[in-house]
């Protein structure tokens, strides 16, 4: 996240998988806006995520969960060799 605190919260996304972070964040329900070149630098699309007073806090702590759930999902790192084999049989 980047920036003051405001309506407005900027999330700054690889570029390589923005499109599909955004794909399987939307595909769970809230709709942010995905900024790309040339409306930002083509190496830092970010989501445009926007709040209001309608939002609750639960609603916030949601998306929150809800980012962390496609950040993990992008992120994870296989299993070296050595620990595949053991969780394999």
């Amino acid at each position: 996240v980047m920036g003051q605190a405001t309506h407005l919260v900027p999330v700054r996304l690889p570029p390589a998988t923005a499109r599909a972070r955004t794909d399987l964040l939307q595909s769970a329900g809230p709709q942010v806006t995905l900024l790309q070149a040339p409306v930002v630098a083509a190496h830092a699309p970010r989501w445009r995520i926007q709040l209001n007073a309608d939002h609750s806090a639960a609603d916030i702590d949601d998306l929150a969960e809800l980012i962390r759930d496609v950040t993990r999902a992008f992120d994870r790192q296989p299993l070296p060799r050595k620990a595949r084999q053991l969780t394999q049989g």
